[in-house]
């Protein structure tokens, strides 16, 4: 049994909650305030890694306070000499409420529409949570797009995110001409 299976099967067995995603198994542990991201595959691992050094990269910058950090990255190898990353990440305080439509449409503004170029990553809301002091953080910012998108407006992101805002029905219009025009 390799390693992420082993992990995977301990967590379990301890009644952690666990969250399976497209790349990466998540086991919530609340009495640590982390979470452990287990690589589905090797896009996982190289997922992980790549959250593992895009936040020691911007440790200190002025966006890294949107990214959620990742606290600690485990390098192991399987018995084929494949190697995998294994991330410990601080957990966030709270999901955010806002309907999908209105995340995304805010996503939008505030990266001048370039998040329609990470969707798997800017359009979906479990990609972020809420720090303790009500500021939005992101928590899949594994990829190189991502992180471009990241160092371009994270710290925008950061300051201006408003999870209480609803579009009006012109706005809404307004927002999705613009993203149909931008593609022309």
């Amino acid at each position: 049994m390799n390693f992420p299976n082993f992990a995977e099967s301990f967590f379990v067995s301890q009644g952690f909650e666990k969250v399976s995603g497209e790349s990466k198994t998540v086991f919530l542990i609340p009495s640590c305030d982390c979470v452990i991201k287990l690589p589905i595959g090797k896009s996982g691992s190289e997922h992980n890694f790549g959250e593992w050094n895009f936040f020691q990269k911007t440790h200190g910058l002025p966006f890294h306070p949107f990214i959620q950090p990742t606290l600690f990255s485990l390098k192991h190898f399987d018995e084929e000499k494949n190697e995998s990353w294994i991330n410990i990440q601080k957990i966030g305080h709270r999901a955010c409420s806002m309907s999908p439509g209105d995340f995304t449409r805010q996503m939008l503004i505030l990266t001048d529409l370039e998040a329609d170029d990470d969707q798997h990553h800017f359009y979906k809301q479990d990609n972020f949570f809420f720090d303790r002091t009500g500021k939005l953080r992101m928590v899949d910012y594994g990829s190189i797009m991502t992180q471009e998108i990241i160092r371009k407006y994270g710290e925008r992101i950061y300051h201006q995110f408003d999870e209480r805002k609803q579009f009006s029905e012109d706005e809404k219009k307004e927002i999705d001409d613009r993203l149909v025009n931008s593609k022309f």
